[in-house]
């Protein structure tokens, strides 16, 4: 038996195949050594080739979060804020071009997970640290005028 990598769909269905006929095969066996080092590269391909598709970017960190083993406090850290970790999630105000790098840098979200407009909940939006005058990047990205990504100096 031979390991190699997982480039193509092709090398992943056959690899599933394998996989399919080593489930059985007793631990400690050079078979089962086989379907172990299989099965971590099925995990591989499957993380770098698959991207969810998600509603919002909030729906991606909450997944993610909950895949990982993530907590609230975790996401705090990471943005050095519990508030702001707590006004991302609730949606009262959006993710940042430094948040978003972060979490793809941190959390292996991918960006195309976390770049997609969504709306920030105007009925309980509280006037937050972000201006919206530092810049080109600043500009609000929407399609109903409550969307937003925007560059925020000297904020993580």
């Amino acid at each position: 038996m031979r390991i190699r990598p997982i480039k193509t769909k092709d090398d992943f269905e056959e690899a599933l195949s394998l996989i399919d006929q080593l489930w059985n095969a007793e631990y400690g066996s050079s078979e089962y050594d086989y379907f172990e080092t299989l099965a971590i590269c099925i995990e591989n391909y499957e993380r770098e080739k698959t991207i969810i598709e998600f509603s919002d970017p909030i729906e991606a960190i909450r997944y993610y979060m909950q895949q990982r083993g993530k907590s609230f406090e975790d996401l705090s850290e990471l943005f050095g804020s519990s508030d702001t970790a707590f006004q991302i999630l609730y949606r009262e105000i959006p993710l940042t071009i430094a948040m978003i790098w972060k979490l793809c840098k941190n959390w292996d979200i991918p960006a195309e997970c976390l770049i997609k407009p969504y709306p920030i909940n105007p009925s309980e939006n509280k006037v937050s640290n972000v201006s919206h005058n530092e810049g080109p990047l600043s500009k609000v990205l929407s399609n109903s005028g409550t969307l937003a990504l925007a560059k925020v100096a000297g904020h993580s």
